[in-house]
């Protein structure tokens, strides 16, 4: 895949993801050994909506499955 292909994956998500003039803070828990998603993205995504809180957890890309148990302390901790 071409660079800007990624940076315009990035944006197709933050669109899908985050309503137009969102304002919130939101959570991206992004996967250490993704090879489907490079980190670069999660770069890009914060340019896009700087509330977005990143954690990176160990995993590959399907990370609820692979680490359930820390992605549910990072979400629970988010939105307390």
């Amino acid at each position: 895949m071409r660079p800007w292909d990624w940076i315009w994956y990035c944006h197709a998500i933050m669109n899908l993801l985050l309503l137009p003039g969102m304002d919130g803070t939101g959570l991206l828990l992004q996967a250490t050994r993704d090879r489907l998603v490079p980190a670069r993205c999660a770069s890009e995504m914060a340019t896009i909506a700087p509330n977005l809180k990143i954690i990176r957890i160990p995993g590959p890309h399907m990370l609820l499955q692979a680490n359930p148990a820390k992605c549910w302390e990072q979400i629970h901790a988010f939105i307390r």
